[in-house]
């Protein structure tokens, strides 16, 4: 029993490689020019259509931008806020504060909800998020090619407005033109933390047993995408016969497995507001 198990995390010891998960968005900003506006305030989104699977959320951001478009200089007066109502606006179903030293990612920063919410398939929502006057400036492209497009699992039904000052309000006013004009708001999933993966075929030992690992460094938080950046500085072993050791340490057992160079710097995804920070 011991030799199976032994066998089976050796495989998966030598397999390791770490990984970065893509965090999936509502929204997606193409970089087609356009003209960024400063006044109001308004809540100011969209009216969107999920696709035949559920989506879960577990951030609402909001695009962070300037006088001439997007920008990481973070929001005017420090932060905003942004809300995911039912279609027809009667229902706030989730609401965050982004703010200046939110994490960055493509475009927007995001806050963690309280929870993961999950919009269920083929079924409409709407978001916005409170921009233009003193809040933060957004990009409008009202009658020229769309500066942004759902992605992948979502419908962009109809640009949406609040015209309800600095108050974050239900955006059920039709922005009319084109659809995709703006969207200043946005959601995503971002995974949990990911430090290892299978993904590389290797020998498996029978030897030991052992208790085999890694010792692994964390690097910096990655504002522009929402990752930790993780090396596997050293493969490590001790050997406490058929007893789980306190810890792998280099160069405790004799003879200890064979120590492969350290693998190249890669990443993993954590969440923006992990406690790792």
């Amino acid at each position: 029993m011991h030799r199976h198990l032994t066998r089976v995390v050796m495989a998966i010891a030598m397999l390791l490689v770490a990984v970065a998960p893509a965090a999936a968005t509502v929204f997606s900003y193409n970089g087609t020019p356009a003209p960024v506006r400063a006044d109001g305030s308004y809540t100011v989104g969209g009216l969107i259509t999920v696709g035949t699977t559920a989506q879960t959320i577990t951030h609402l951001g909001v695009q962070d931008t300037n006088a001439v478009g997007v920008a990481t200089d973070g929001f005017l007066t420090g932060g905003t806020s942004v809300g995911l109502w039912s279609a027809d606006g009667s229902t706030l179903l989730a609401t965050a504060n982004v703010v200046t030293a939110s994490p960055i990612f493509d475009t927007y920063r995001y806050a963690a909800l309280t929870s993961p919410f999950t919009l269920q398939p083929n079924t409409s929502y709407l978001i916005g998020a409170v921009v233009g006057g003193a809040e933060e400036r957004f990009i409008d492209n009202a009658g020229g090619a769309a500066p942004f497009g759902a992605q992948s699992g979502f419908t962009l039904v109809q640009n949406r407005f609040a015209a309800n000052g600095a108050v974050l309000t239900a955006p059920v006013l039709n922005g009319t033109l084109t659809v995709g004009r703006w969207a200043p708001a946005n959601a995503t999933e971002i995974p949990g933390a990911v430090v290892f993966d299978t993904s590389t075929t290797a020998v498996i030992r029978a030897d030991g047993p052992y208790t085999v690992g890694q010792l692994i460094s964390i690097g910096a938080f990655d504002q522009q995408s929402p990752t930790w950046a993780f090396r596997t500085s050293a493969s490590t072993a001790s050997r406490p016969g058929a007893g789980l050791a306190s810890g792998p340490r280099a160069a405790r057992c004799s003879p200890p497995p064979p120590s492969p160079a350290p693998t190249t710097w890669s990443s993993a995804t954590a969440t923006p507001n992990s406690a790792a920070r």
